[in-house]
């Protein structure tokens, strides 16, 4: 890993694949002969999606909040008992995205589901992420972890950082269809807020002004056609989901943050609460410092997708699909620049892409959670290279191409 040429990349990309490959096969035999659990079935968490979608269409509204009505809907999605259902936790405007869900079998949904936000992922990256990478951009994109435990789990992670993305590289290019993807990724506020405070911070105010447009019109839609109940019960699931989390009643150990590493190793509650107020504060701090003085766009996004991630106190490995934005940008950068990574930064850059996994199996068997270090550390290499470029001009901000790295 410390001296990564690109012919090793190009190896491992490829033993990666097949081992998710291989991974996939083995969980799809699982499921068809042997699992009765549901959290070992492909696809486990689209139950919560296809369930909801079901309550929307033969329920009220906010039906979809109450625990006991969305286990028996998962229960019957999955084709097992669920045991412990999986809590609505969206607010009523992601009821937009899950409605239609319902209308296809449950297999052929989450398919189409998958290969939709999959899709859509691949395409902000081909036609507005950087361009000139090291390696083929289908297997940057399917060789990382992130993008595999999203597909594996039938998550929507891959939606999040296609819009999150799109949001971050079409700022100050194409500022109103930047907004749009802002504000639509906000059914994940504590995902999306500090993309916007980097658009805030570097003035993009057609942007800013969209997306809270985006916003109010999504949350004013869903008050029309789900009503008031829904958005009543969201509120009290969200207290419920937060006296759980106090409560060590969540899954911390596939939790990726700050908080929920302090937890993981016994922490209390108050100190981990604590540790993420600062690691929270200070990627808020990076990325309002990174967009404030216009640095180079692609150091820009690099710094606002290990932003988003050390942010909030609730995530998991899924969502870092958003890190690997930032992670080409910063390959971008580095090869128009010409400037050389350290085996320190080799050693880090390579930690954070293997990450999604290495980080939720090593949580999972010992209870230590390396992601916000790895995190830290990125972070504090990015801010590195911000000082080291900043005389430079902003040469891949303008127009309405992709970011180039040539």
């Amino acid at each position: 890993m410390l001296f990564l040429s690109r012919e090793r990349a190009l190896v491992y990309s490829w033993m990666l694949l097949i081992a998710y490959a291989v991974a996939t096969l083995g969980l799809l035999v699982v499921n068809e002969r042997f699992s009765k659990a549901s959290h070992l079935r492909f696809g486990s968490d689209y139950v919560l999606y296809y369930a909801t979608s079901q309550v929307l269409h033969e329920r009220a509204a906010k039906d979809v909040y109450a625990i006991g009505i969305l286990d028996a809907y998962e229960s019957r999605a999955a084709g097992v008992a669920m045991g412990q259902a999986l809590p609505m936790l969206y607010p009523p405007p992601f009821l937009f995205f899950a409605a239609p869900l319902h209308l296809l079998p449950f297999g052929a949904s989450l398919l189409a589901f998958l290969g939709l936000t999959t899709g859509l992922f691949y395409a902000v990256l081909a036609r507005f992420g950087p361009r000139g990478l090291p390696l083929p951009l289908p297997l940057l994109v399917f060789s990382f972890p992130a993008v595999f435990a999203s597909i594996l789990n039938g998550q929507n992670g891959l939606l999040t950082g296609a819009l999150l993305g799109a949001a971050l590289l079409l700022a100050g290019r194409r500022d109103v269809l930047a907004g749009l993807c802002l504000g639509l990724a906000f059914y994940k506020p504590h995902l999306a807020l500090p993309a916007l405070a980097a658009l805030v911070a570097g003035g993009h105010w057609r942007a800013v002004m969209t997306c809270l447009a985006t916003v109010f019109g999504l949350c004013a839609g869903s008050l029309a056609v789900f009503g008031g109940g829904a958005w009543q019960a969201f509120f009290e699931s969200a207290r419920l989901a937060q006296s759980l989390l106090s409560g060590e009643s969540f899954p911390l150990a596939k939790m990726t943050s700050a908080y929920a590493a302090v937890r993981g190793l016994g922490g209390p509650f108050i100190l981990a609460m604590a540790v993420q107020a600062a690691c929270s504060a200070g990627a808020l701090a990076a990325v309002w410092h990174v967009w404030r003085i216009r640095a180079d766009r692609c150091l820009a996004v690099a710094v606002a997708s290990v932003g988003i991630l050390l942010f909030p106190y609730y995530s998991f490995n899924y969502d870092w699909v958003v890190l690997l934005v930032g992670l080409l940008c910063l390959f971008c950068h580095a090869q128009r620049t010409g400037l050389p990574f350290s085996a320190f930064e080799r050693t880090v850059i390579g930690l954070a892409w293997v990450s999604p996994l290495l980080a939720h199996a090593l949580s999972v068997r010992t209870g230590v959670q390396i992601g916000p270090l790895v995190l830290g550390l990125l972070l504090w290499i990015l801010l590195g290279w911000v000082r080291k470029d900043r005389p430079a001009k902003q040469a891949s901000a303008g127009g309405d191409g992709p970011i180039s790295c040539r």
